[in-house]
């Protein structure tokens, strides 16, 4: 058996021994004045029932969770009792303190670390979007510049330059593969150069048709030749 007993079991031992003594005090009384002792007998066992299921309910009383002993309740039994105070109880007590504010601000700082978690990752993930979106924007807007460039390679101050379009009238260029002598690679050149209709072609003067076939498509003399003109203006009908 341990030499130690709980709070629990040191109340009710201490308020058995007073019920202990109350009866016997009770029971003596009862011999006096009875002067019969089986009658002395039964007052001092049922002073010590009650008295027994007295200490019991009160120490249970000062009891808190499953099992549990409130200290603080306990200390105060003691003092009633005038039992001393182990020494270590009031460390114990604010050892519960300590480490129940300690959880609370490791929970506190957890939360908090979380929360930081969490607002940096969304800032980098804005941060890589909006570097994804300049990205991208920049890399349209070289491409719009090349393609200004091809379309623009050969402007000079030459009046008779054909008029060329930056894009295609309702955004669909005609079949310039029907001209004959233009192929899928000459049709990419004629767009990429700013020539996209059948009626562009065919409204080409002279002049006109002498600079397309020195500046407008690879194969020079190619319009003359194949004459894309009198053929565009069949097409455009």
């Amino acid at each position: 058996m341990s030499k130690h007993y709980s709070s629990d079991n040191e109340c009710i031992l201490t308020g058995g021994l007073w019920a202990l003594i109350v009866a016997l005090v009770v029971g003596l009384i009862s011999w006096i004045f009875a002067d019969f002792w089986p009658t002395s007998i039964v007052v001092f066992a049922v002073v010590l029932l009650i008295g027994l299921i007295a200490a019991f309910f009160m120490c249970k009383l000062r009891t808190v969770g499953r099992g549990g002993v409130d200290v603080r309740a306990v200390d105060l039994a003691r003092a009633e009792m005038g039992i001393a105070t182990p020494d270590n109880a009031a460390d114990v007590a604010e050892a519960e303190d300590n480490a129940a504010a300690e959880i609370a601000a490791a929970k506190v700082e957890a939360e908090a670390e979380n929360a930081a978690a969490k607002a940096e990752a969304e800032a980098e993930a804005a941060k890589a979007d909006a570097a994804k979106k300049a990205k991208a924007k920049a890399a349209k807007a070289k491409a719009e510049t090349a393609i200004a460039k091809v379309v623009h390679a050969h402007d000079d101050e030459d009046e008779a330059k054909p008029a060329l379009l930056t894009e295609a009238r309702g955004g669909k260029a005609d079949d310039l593969k029907k001209i004959k002598g233009v192929g899928p690679k000459l049709e990419k050149e004629l767009n990429t150069a700013g020539v996209f209709h059948f009626d562009q072609i065919a409204s080409w003067s002279a002049e006109e048709v002498q600079w397309a076939d020195q500046h407008l498509v690879s194969f020079k003399g190619r319009v003359s030749r194949d004459s894309w003109v009198d053929q565009a203006k069949e097409l455009a009908k």
